[in-house]
């Protein structure tokens, strides 16, 4: 299937940002405006990608159903990363895994490295940059990372956690001085002194840092009773009270992206994980166009929270969304396959290389 395409302009990256924490989530309308043709609108580009550096961080899922998955980007994504490298683009790379819970390599946000996943501590990282002498393989190495990790994938976190273990000590020397209500002084701050060098240099001065989720399951952040903080929740659900369109996941989700977009660099998302929503159920994205997955596929049940999470964090930072699974025939999940990683890896490299 071809993959989702996101319009987001600099105007709208601002506006949706600083709607925060009242942003939109994807309408899940029944599909009464919906194209005629019932294949919507994917012609929708990207411009997020600033000229220059790239700094990637894929977010891959370990939990024990993934092997099939993995695979799949062990076989299509090695063009890619040699693309880019074919292309002069200056970009590192590095994986980590959306498992928070166990310790080590390739945990809790520690980038990996070549070793095994796992341990006490984190390694020294294997960062792929287009000078890379085994690039491919190294790609394929790093992202086969095992199915031993976490039932509960928690790819934001990850990430957030592989962008705090990337800071400089300035960084570090300056998190007490934000207000506790920071986001990034809540995440960074749970990060334990030992950890905080683990990811040192692997984001640069200038970059923008795309992280590339793939998962098969929604993100179980939303289920968190500690993050957000409870008394953040509670005062946004208040806020809102009055709009039924807005609710609990909502505020979760807008206080993650807060995150990001503290960040001194740019951060976006390209997120590969099912889609809830059905063919004939019309969805409209961040700049009001109207798009259509083929669906749905969704086989672990997550909910829809979480399966939000993944796709507004595309929306909202100007990336792409792709469903991991589309069905075969119309609306019938027993229908769903592994979707296209050719034309995924095709339309990634055109955001890197493009602006989509």
């Amino acid at each position: 299937m071809k993959l989702v395409r996101l319009l987001a302009l600099t105007a709208v990256l601002f506006w949706a940002f600083s709607a925060l924490p009242a942003c939109d989530r994807p309408s899940r309308g029944g599909g009464e405006d919906d194209d005629d043709s019932g294949n919507g609108d994917d012609s929708q580009g990207a411009d997020a990608i600033a000229d220059g550096l790239v700094d990637m961080l894929w977010v891959v899922d370990n939990s024990n159903s993934m092997a099939w998955v993995q695979a799949q980007v062990q076989e299509s994504m090695p063009a890619l990363v040699s693309s880019l490298a074919a292309q002069n683009v200056d970009f590192q790379l590095g994986v980590t895994t959306t498992d928070i819970e166990n310790q080590g390599n390739g945990n809790q946000g520690n980038l990996r490295s070549l070793g095994s996943i796992g341990g006490l501590s984190c390694e020294p990282p294997e960062l792929l940059t287009s000078s890379s002498g085994d690039l491919a393989d190294d790609f394929s190495a790093l992202v086969d990372v095992g199915v031993a990790g976490s039932g509960s994938e928690t790819g934001l976190l990850a990430a957030a956690y592989a962008l705090c273990k990337s800071m400089d000590s300035d960084f570090w020397d300056g998190l007490d001085s934000r207000p506790d209500t920071d986001p990034i002084k809540v995440i960074c701050g749970n990060v334990p002194a030992d950890e905080r060098a683990c990811n040192q240099g692997f984001v640069r001065d200038g970059a923008t840092v795309v992280v590339v989720v793939v998962s098969d399951e929604g993100d179980d952040l939303y289920r968190s009773n500690s993050l957000p903080p409870q008394q953040f929740v509670a005062d946004c659900v208040l806020e809102h009270n009055d709009d039924p369109f807005f609710g609990e996941c909502d505020c979760r989700l807008s206080w993650v992206l807060d995150f990001f977009e503290r960040m001194e660099q740019p951060v976006v998302f390209v997120t590969i994980s099912p889609a809830y929503q059905s063919f004939d159920m019309a969805v409209t994205w961040c700049d009001e166009s109207t798009v259509n997955f083929s669906g749905p596929c969704n086989p672990f049940g997550s909910d829809v929270c979480g399966l939000d999470f993944y796709q507004q964090a595309a929306c909202l930072s100007g990336g792409l969304f792709s469903p991991i699974q589309v069905t075969t025939q119309d609306n019938d999940p027993s229908s769903c396959v592994l979707s296209d990683f050719d034309a995924i890896a095709s339309d990634l490299l055109a955001l890197l290389t493009e602006g989509g």
